[in-house]
Order: C-alpha cells, then structure tokens, then sequence
C-alpha cells in the first residue's frame, strides 16, 4: 500500500520533492498546492499532477490551470504532507490545517525547529524521528555540515560545535 503524499507549495522546493515522490514505488503523489498562478502550475499540469488551491481557485484557474479542490480537499486524502512554502507559513498551516486534521507533516528547513518534534538529518538521527507527527528537516547548509560532522565524531569525537 502506497503512502499518500500531498505537497504544499509547488515552487524550488516542492517541485523536486514531488518529482522525487514520483519516482517512489512505495508512495502516490496525491497533488500539490498552489499560492497564486505562476508559470511552475504549468510544469505540474504537464507532469498530470493534480492542483489543489491555497486561497481560492479563481486567479489560479482564470489562466487556463484547472484546480481540482482546495488544500482541505488535499489533506483529506493523505497520509502525510511535505509542506515547502517559505518560513513562517509552514507554521501558520501546520496550526490552521495539520493540526485539526490529525494529518502528519515534514516541514523545510526554513522552519524554527520548534515546528517539529525532530530536525532531521538521515545520517546523524534517523532513528528519532521515526514514528513523530512533525519533522523539520534541517536546511541544505545544516545537511551539508551534520554530514561532514557526524563522519568526523564517528571517526574522534566532537565535544561541541
């Protein structure tokens, strides 16, 4: 059984997690959200990716994009969703949308890591984030250094950084 993704922002970020999400054979890219009308909506109707509307479908569809329900429509179908807006409004959605919805959600490294229960890092703390609602998974600069960390306290020890 297939887990069922939703992204919520479809712009740098998003539109490589849903790629990536794509070319999973254990995960359904449900659809993804858009803001407002721009050129990327366009990538994801040719990629037959469903567009779902943050804030009414009206100036999204008035440009020839189809919206096939709102975000409340997405989250009702998914297991889990990967929220890619900019910073600060994963947590406004995370309060107005997750929560209520019971929904799990992976947020980008934007986020204060006090959004999730975890900031996540693959090489340093898979294990802990396991089975958590929440997960911020920590910026492309933090990724790069916990790789580069981790390597060096296996191998000496790192009392502090």
């Amino acid at each position: 059984m297939a887990i069922k993704v939703g992204v919520i922002g479809y712009g740098t970020i998003g539109k490589r997690v849903a790629d990536a999400v794509k070319l999973q054979d254990d995960m359904e890219l449900v659809g993804v959200t858009a803001h407002s009308y721009n050129y990327k909506m366009l990538v994801a109707v040719q990629k037959k990716i469903p567009i779902y509307s943050m804030n009414g479908k009206e100036e999204i569809e008035k440009n020839g994009v189809v919206c096939v329900g709102d975000v409340n429509d997405l989250i009702k179908q998914v297991d889990i969703i990967v929220d890619c807006t900019p910073k600060k409004i994963g947590k406004e959605n995370k309060e107005k949308y997750y929560v209520p919805s019971k929904v799990k959600a992976i947020f980008q490294g934007g986020e204060k890591a006090d959004i999730g229960e975890v900031s996540f890092t693959a090489q340093c703390n898979y294990d802990s984030a396991v089975g958590k609602d929440y997960i911020r998974v920590v910026s492309c600069n933090t990724t790069g250094l916990a790789r580069t960390l981790n390597e060096v306290h296996k191998k000496y020890g790192i009392k502090e950084v």
